[in-house]
């Protein structure tokens, strides 16, 4: 998607890239490649880019100096599984106030998810037969624009709290490719 800006919105965008480099000691090429992929990948304005960084750089305190690449490399991601910009801030948020030092394997279980959930696969078929849920309509599900990968994983995370611990971290790691315990019920 291409970004267009008129004159006045690419000077006050370029005003915008100079002060969280200051407010926030960011640098200026992070700050923009963050803002241009969330723009791209959900489809919001450079007005909402800048609200997103912003609230995220201020909730999170960004202890890792992490956040600029965490939005910049996930977005796509969590964009494709059906989560807003704000979710995907939210989401960010929460994990650096309840995970911190685990936030990348966050990151990477939704990604693991996206794949684990359409790869048709033995493992990811009896993860589902576990959890007493229909994988083939799943799909077909999925195929019709019926659901998102997004609504799927709020089911499969609820359905694993119903789960007898063994059970459950089988069914986690099938789907999510990290153990369970290593986020818990967060």
């Amino acid at each position: 998607r291409e970004l267009k800006l008129s004159w006045d919105e690419a000077v006050n965008y370029s005003a915008w890239l100079l002060t969280i480099t200051e407010w926030f000691w960011k640098d200026v090429n992070e700050t923009l490649r963050a803002s241009a992929n969330l723009m791209r990948n959900f489809w919001i304005t450079w007005k909402e880019s800048q609200n997103i960084i912003i609230w995220t750089l201020q909730q999170t305190g960004d202890l890792y100096d992490d956040n600029l690449d965490t939005l910049n490399e996930y977005s796509t991601q969590f964009a494709k599984a059906g989560f807003s910009a704000r979710d995907f801030s939210n989401i960010l948020i929460k994990g650096s106030q309840d995970w911190a030092f685990m936030l990348d394997k966050v990151w990477d279980a939704v990604k693991e998810a996206q794949v684990a959930l359409v790869d048709n696969s033995k493992t990811t078929r009896d993860a589902f037969d576990m959890m007493w849920l229909d994988y083939d309509k799943f799909l077909k599900d999925l195929n019709d624009w019926n659901i998102t990968i997004k609504d799927w994983m709020k089911l499969v995370n609820d359905k694993l709290k119903t789960l007898d611990d063994w059970i459950r971290g089988e069914v986690w790691t099938a789907i999510y490719k990290t153990k369970w315990e290593d986020l818990s019920e967060k």
